[in-house]
């Protein structure tokens, strides 16, 4: 169901293959969103902070990321970055998300990147020269027996550095 925002439920009868039980009031829909949120601003965390083991428990087990001429599992987006340089420092700035479908079960959304990546210096702070590339993430997300986690995120580069 997409959360109108109306505070009135859809009636089933008006919507294509819905029934009573993916009915469910703004306040529902509200609460799975800001855990969808949680994700989202977890996931950016743990990779700027170097936390891969965690970041891989916000995945579902299935979770597919995907960028320009990459399409990998979760597992191995956390192997890949394991593997990355220690002296870069990384920086992923995303805006509120504007979701799409809403139900007990599954939501999607899309929220803007400002990512940064610079060498860091010996002090250990980022040498910026400014933004590296500016994206859409479009999520996936999917109620599990463990909570909510991504099932999927699509990254769209919008611009980036020449």
């Amino acid at each position: 169901m997409i959360n109108t925002g109306s505070g009135v439920a859809p009636d089933p009868a008006q919507e294509p293959g819905m029934d009573q039980q993916t009915l469910f009031d703004d306040s529902e829909a509200w609460r799975i969103e800001g855990e969808c949120v949680k994700l989202i601003n977890r996931f950016a965390h743990f990779i700027d902070n170097r936390r891969y083991d965690e970041l891989l428990g916000l995945m579902t087990s299935d979770c597919i990321i995907e960028w320009p001429g990459n399409r990998m599992r979760g597992v191995e987006l956390v192997e890949m970055l394991k593997e990355s340089p220690e002296d870069m420092a990384s920086m992923h700035v995303i805006t509120v998300p504007l979701f799409g479908s809403v139900t007990r079960d599954e939501a999607d959304c899309i929220s803007y990147l400002t990512f940064y990546q610079a060498p860091m210096s010996e002090d250990g702070v980022g040498i910026l020269a400014g933004a590296t590339v500016l994206a859409e993430y479009h999520d996936k997300f999917r109620r599990s027996e463990a909570g909510w986690r991504i099932s999927g995120r699509v990254v769209k580069p919008k611009m980036a550095r020449a």
